[in-house]
């Protein structure tokens, strides 16, 4: 049988002949995008949380969960601005993306 091991450390007690294998994989990190106008939340089955980013009429509210930079750029990809606080953006209608290490995510301000 197989079973999937997600403590960190993990103990166990041998009591008979057994083949153990180790599978390391990455963990799953996501952005969340929340819209305030509408009951609608985007994301990504994930096991961590880079950041939640909540948008409302011309503002995008960033909640750096990480810690690490973010990176905010408009629809032509010119970088808007970097940070790694939590911050409020007054935004002017359009598309945005916000990326954070390997994770890219797009969202509109209406």
């Amino acid at each position: 049988t197989q079973e999937k091991v997600t403590a960190n450390p993990y103990t166990f007690t041998v009591t008979e002949d057994v083949l153990w294998r180790a599978v390391f994989s990455r963990a799953v990190k996501a952005i969340t995008i929340e819209y305030r106008s509408a009951p609608r939340r985007m994301t990504v089955d994930a096991d961590e949380t880079y950041a939640v980013v909540s948008v409302s009429e011309k503002l995008a509210e960033i909640n750096n969960i990480s810690g690490e930079t973010y990176y905010l750029y408009d629809a032509s990809g010119k970088l808007i601005t970097s940070s790694q606080d939590d911050k409020q953006y007054t935004l002017p209608s359009g598309m945005y993306i916000i990326r954070i290490e390997d994770q890219t995510e797009k969202f509109i301000v209406p």
